[in-house]
């Protein structure tokens, strides 16, 4: 008979967290530091490679978290890191961000998990990357940010890409001379365009995501999107 699937709650549940002289708020796992192998590099594009760096932590009860990032390189090396939490009494949240060497985010969690990402190849960090966590109790409101890398061209971004969180999306280009030619494009749930902007023209702090169900990238140079989580 096929063993029956396990979900990510069942999977962390299954580590041992009735530990002696520990309160129930108290996660089963406080810390943890891991090496992620170099990644792979074919002409302009990059493939990460990826480690879990928590495997699971769990609580009996839920309690506001801090979770700091950080990478043990000297000098740091940015890395991304994807946060998989859960209060035990709702859904399963997950969030994807980018460790300019170093975050903090806070969630309301009894279940923990971390994967991180790795974007230097063994030429430039054939060491690989070495990144690490910690978790404490505590209420600190956090911003973070994700950044997508692309080349030239006109496309879609891909909507299993949007990241959850987003507030404001912005984008960068490497040939300043590109900024006055390159546009996002913002369509609505029936596929109409609503707004183009381009990229000389965005505000600072970027362009508010909304209800927008497909973006447009026009990019006359190599670029990023630079999103603004609210996590």
């Amino acid at each position: 008979m096929a063993r029956p699937s396990r979900s990510f709650e069942s999977d962390v549940r299954s580590t041992k967290f009735g530990r002696e002289g520990c309160a129930p708020t108290d996660l089963t796992t406080r810390s943890n530091n891991v090496i992620i192998s170099p990644a792979a590099v074919a002409v302009d594009f990059i493939f990460p490679n990826s480690a879990i760096l928590l495997p699971g932590a769990e609580s009996e009860q839920s309690r506001w978290r801090l979770v700091d990032l950080f990478t043990n390189m000297d000098p740091g090396r940015v890395f991304e890191a994807e946060l998989t939490w859960s209060a035990g009494t709702g859904g399963i949240h997950k969030a994807r961000m980018t460790v300019p060497r170093a975050t903090r985010v806070c969630i309301f969690a009894r279940t923990i998990h971390i994967k991180v990402y790795n974007f230097y190849d063994a030429v430039s960090l054939p060491e690989g990357n070495n990144v690490g966590c910690a978790i404490s109790d505590g209420m600190d409101p956090t911003r973070n940010n994700w950044e997508y890398r692309g080349s030239t061209g006109v496309g879609l971004f891909p909507d299993s890409l949007f990241p959850t969180f987003a507030q404001t999306v912005r984008l960068e280009l490497d040939d300043p001379m590109a900024w006055a030619t390159s546009y996002l494009r913002f369509y609505d749930e029936s596929g109409i365009p609503r707004s183009t902007i381009y990229a000389n023209e965005q505000p600072d702090i970027g362009i508010p995501v909304g209800d927008i169900a497909a973006l447009e990238i026009k990019a006359d140079s190599r670029f990023r999107l630079l999103w603004a989580l609210r996590t």
